[in-house]
């Protein structure tokens, strides 16, 4: 499977050569001829010519902030219904924590267990790794644990790294999205260990929660669903599957 790995963030949220010859500075390219050749057949004097330079470093800081802006939205976006591809695709530079947890996070949207796994791994090594970063590899680790049949290193890691993990006050956002990747982890390490009850009240509240990705809440359902299966009833089963679908079409999920 392709992993777009190599490319740059399209214009505007699209695909192809021609977006991403966009997104990678052919407007700037072409202002700037632009502004050479306006200094180039206009009769100002220096002065004039120092002031449209001004103009065009103006123009290059807006085109900057725009880019950041799309595709910043466009990882969100793509975080959100669990698009593997476009993760890969996007995943920001800032730090080698922050890039290993968007990676590790778009191989688990694949499925591809052994991936997330060994990448999570590396999340606690790297430099200047922030709590926040450490929780988030941990859950991911956890859910690709459990997939990949190994449940009492999932459970261990579970108890090391989340058990503690609990509700923050209500204005603490990333700490709301730490608090929640841990639930989900609860939800599906106790699925494995076969306690479906606690299973089904911690992946309930992921569900319920409006501040959850659309990713998180996918993952959520497909758990409910297998646990309505071990229930005997078919039509949650099926609802629940379709609702995952429905929100991460792009993931391990959908197929």
């Amino acid at each position: 499977m392709k992993s777009g790995a190599g490319g740059g963030g399209g214009f505007f949220d699209k695909k192809g050569f021609f977006w991403k010859l966009l997104a990678s500075g052919l407007v700037p390219v072409m202002m700037a001829g632009a502004y050479a050749f306006m200094a180039a057949t206009s009769e100002s004097d220096n002065t004039g010519k120092a002031w449209m330079a001004l103009g065009f470093v103006f123009v290059l800081v807006l085109w900057w902030i725009f880019k950041l802006t799309t595709r910043t939205a466009a990882l969100a976006r793509a975080v959100s219904v669990g698009d593997s591809d476009r993760i890969l695709e996007l995943v920001p530079a800032k730090s080698p924590a922050e890039t290993r947890v968007y990676r590790a996070l778009a191989y688990e949207m694949r499925g591809a267990w052994d991936e997330a796994i060994a990448t999570a791994l590396e999340v606690p090594q790297t430099p200047r790794v922030t709590p926040a970063q450490r929780t988030a590899a941990a859950a991911i680790q956890v859910g690709a644990l459990v997939e990949a049949g190994r449940v009492g290193e999932a459970r261990s890691l579970y108890a090391a790294e989340l058990a503690g993990v609990t509700d923050p006050p209500p204005l603490d956002r990333t700490q709301h999205e730490v608090a929640r990747a841990a639930r989900l982890a609860l939800g599906r390490v106790t699925w494995a260990e076969g306690d479906l009850d606690a299973a089904s009240a911690a992946l309930e509240r992921v569900m319920r929660d409006v501040r959850s990705g659309a990713a998180h809440r996918a993952i959520a359902h497909t758990y409910a669903a297998r646990i309505a299966t071990a229930r005997g009833d078919a039509a949650a089963a099926t609802k629940h599957r379709a609702e995952a679908v429905r929100l991460a079409p792009a993931s391990w999920m959908a197929r």
